[in-house]
């Protein structure tokens, strides 16, 4: 959690002073809300108490971002001075060693985005020689990691979960942009039994309870159960499209990995560094996991309603926030924000009201537009003013029909921004998956649509979603993924694993310390950036039914600016309490409160807008190329060069 807060306010480095922390300490109680409370709509996917990014030695004490604008980080300096080199050949080489990219280009980009200290000529020279002499030794450097983990240089990878996948004679082998796989060690590998019928030229893997047959040369796949699955009584018949067929070569019979393995529902990852395709059993790992938190999972999972899924659940959310200024000459000024949610959900269908007076924000903004008028014309002054106070007091409402794949939004202040949206008028986006999927926001949507009538996930899918995602957004060395799963879930355990909490009267009750931190820490190889951090929750039980979870925590980060982080909650089935407050020494305080309800509902969810209400269509405010693709075509594949 601190690791995504964190991340939130590096994204907001150019942003004024005031708004950067008003929108971190925005950001972060949403944040904290979701880890206390996935029963609701807005939960979507909890984040746990995540640690800070591991430094690589001592010059990474230079990655405090809160500290970003701090004099002291500017100047004449070189870049190498800077970080403490006596050189900048000196600098550049260890650059190149710490940097884990297969580009020059970036790699001298990141050097200077490092210290936001402009490259000199000389610098820029030292970089790029460094980094020409370096790439045979980060190569062999790759190679032996790759040895280490149980890959085989030379070849094309496959590795699943922990394990590479071994294969004799035959190899993987990419083919238009797809990597192929000899079939027999790929489903052995998934613990499947493989069969060949020649005369057919048909392929079938039998597993435990259920089976997949694909025909070289077809671009389809079967899988049918056989009686039982997991040991239960199961009937299916599935067939997926592969998108590329598979054939056989030199005797051996090759299929499209990604493709075959997503319609398994194995997560597929390329590393373009180290040439491989990484395997993830999401179910699987997430089981593992798992196991060590069943109390913290008891809690996530804490429903409204033993039969929530079966109902119509209404969830009426109020926040409300407010920032105070210090001065100690002219007097605090404190400026407040308000906003009201309403939620209607099925399991499946939803829809969303809202309704936010953000006058003493905008009253901030356009303080801060006429402060600095003579930089902007005049016009352009006017128009940018006029647009902020249409958005004092917004409203939104959508609506999303799950078996029309159909989201519909009405904002009236849109208008003001999209000169070809008529007032008051919804906007109809068909296909949403495709749009959702693009923009990384599925599993967002799906938080929305189960919300409140699902209850909540688990601490394996919080860790296991995280780690995924940033490491295939930014990390760039997917080869990795499991073993930052497996760590983070070893870190979390050392610190809210079942064993961390003790039994209080007919509940539990856990506390974490500095010290706690620093220990869990040191474990994992992790850094912390605190300087004070206390944490005590108490959970309440009726039998084995988590029944509600109250407390609070508090931490400082910072060293020469100090901030302190403190929340205080109380959940239930009926609803929850939030009050969240983060204090910049000497500077400012935001706080956020939030209270909300759930309960049943006897009003339906909307199929869609009102009759006689008019609609548009999105692809009639958008240019026709925006998306690179036809939104009405068929769902596209995961990105990744090979898989």
């Amino acid at each position: 959690m601190l690791r995504m807060m964190r991340k939130a306010a590096e994204n907001l480095k150019g942003t004024d002073k005031t708004m950067k922390r008003t929108i971190q300490g925005t950001l972060a109680v949403l944040l904290v809300f979701a880890m206390l409370c996935p029963l609701t709509a807005l939960a979507g996917q909890a984040v746990p108490i995540a640690p800070a990014p591991e430094p690589d030695d001592k010059y990474d004490d230079f990655d405090d971002w809160d500290d970003w604008d701090d004099p002291y980080w500017y100047g004449d300096e070189a870049i190498w001075e800077y970080w403490g080199f006596d050189s900048a050949d000196e600098f550049a080489e260890w650059y190149v060693e710490r940097w884990i990219g297969d580009n020059a280009e970036d790699f001298i980009r990141w050097a200077e985005y490092g210290a936001y200290i402009d490259i000199s000529e000389e610098e820029y020279q030292a970089l790029e020689e460094a980094w020409a002499k370096a790439q045979e030794n980060i190569k062999k450097l790759r190679m032996e990691k790759l040895e280490e983990l149980g890959g085989t240089p030379g070849i094309i990878n496959i590795r699943y979960n922990s394990d590479f996948i071994k294969f004799t004679g035959a190899v993987p082998e990419i083919k238009d942009g797809t990597t192929f796989a000899p079939a027999k060690p790929f489903f052995e590998a998934l613990g499947a039994k493989v069969a060949f019928d020649n005369a057919a030229k048909e392929l079938t893997a039998e597993f435990d309870g259920w089976s997949v047959s694909l025909v070289m040369g077809q671009d389809t796949m079967n899988v049918t159960s056989t009686g039982t699955e997991d040991g239960e009584e199961s009937d299916r018949d599935e067939e997926f499209f592969i998108y590329d067929e598979p054939y056989i070569k030199n005797g051996a019979s090759y299929l499209p990995v990604g493709a075959v393995a997503k319609a398994l529902g194995i997560d597929v990852y390329w590393d373009n560094i180290y040439k491989t395709v990484v395997l993830i059993n999401r179910s699987e790992v997430i089981a593992g996991i798992d196991k060590d938190f069943s109390i913290m999972n008891r809690l996530l999972g804490m429903s409204l309603s033993t039969d929530a899924q079966d109902g119509v659940y209404k969830t009426v959310i109020g926040m409300m926030l407010s920032i105070t200024q210090f001065d100690s000459l002219d007097g605090d000024t404190t400026l407040e924000a308000e906003a009201d949610i309403t939620i209607i959900s099925d399991g499946k269908n939803f829809s969303f009201k809202g309704a936010a007076d953000l006058s003493g924000i905008i009253d901030l903004y356009i303080a801060d537009l006429e402060k600095y008028a003579e930089y902007y014309d005049k016009e352009e002054l006017e128009e940018m003013i006029a647009q902020y106070n249409m958005l004092r007091k917004i409203t939104a409402e959508l609506i999303f029909n799950y078996d029309e794949d159909t989201l519909y939004i009405k904002a009236p202040a849109l208008s003001g921004f999209i000169p070809e949206l008529p007032a008051n008028t919804w906007i109809s986006v068909g296909n949403v998956g495709q749009y959702l999927w693009l923009l990384g926001l599925d599993e967002a949507m799906e938080g929305l649509s189960v919300g409140a009538a699902a209850g909540g996930t688990s601490m394996g899918e919080i860790i296991y979603s995280e780690f995924s995602y940033f490491s295939y957004e930014w990390y760039r060395n997917q080869i990795f993924i499991y073993e930052n799963i497996i760590d983070s879930a070893g870190y979390n355990k050392a610190l809210i694993g079942d064993d961390k909490f003790v039994k209080a009267g007919d509940g539990y009750r856990l506390s974490i310390s500095l010290k706690d931190m620093t220990e869990a820490a040191e474990e994992f190889g992790e850094y912390l950036y605190m300087s004070m951090f206390d944490l005590d929750i108490t959970i309440k039980t009726d039998g084995d039914v988590i029944t509600g979870c109250t407390g609070g925590v508090v931490w400082r980060e910072g060293y020469y600016y100090i901030t302190q982080y403190k929340c205080e909650f109380d959940v239930s089935p009926a609803g929850v309490y939030v009050y969240y407050e983060v204090h910049e020494k000497n500077e400012m305080v935001v706080c956020v409160e939030i209270n909300m309800t759930t309960g049943e509902s006897d009003q339906p969810v909307p199929a869609g807008p009102p009759a006689g209400d008019k609609v548009i269509a999105i692809e009639e405010l958008l240019p026709e190329d925006i998306w690179g693709f036809d939104p009405g075509g068929p769902v596209m594949p995961l990105a990744g060069a090979a898989a």
